[in-house]
């Protein structure tokens, strides 16, 4: 990575975490956020109803490297 494209990504990074904080300082996380992902899942329900993960799991993965 060049310098010019790591101060972006340093800036963009800066950014993105200084949403989330002020997110975070609005509660908006924990009293908006959460519950409506938990609606969507339907975690409200049990335990029963709860999505099956276990179709999203990864049993191999490959890393190329390139110099």
């Amino acid at each position: 990575m060049k310098g010019p494209e790591l101060i972006h990504l340093l800036k963009s990074l800066k950014v993105k975490i200084a949403y989330i904080n002020h997110l975070r300082d609005l509660e908006m996380i924990t009293s908006h956020f959460l519950p409506a992902a938990f609606r969507m899942f339907g975690l409200y329900s049990g335990i029963a109803s709860a999505p099956k993960l276990d179709v999203w799991g990864i049993d191999e993965y490959h890393v190329s490297c390139a110099f």
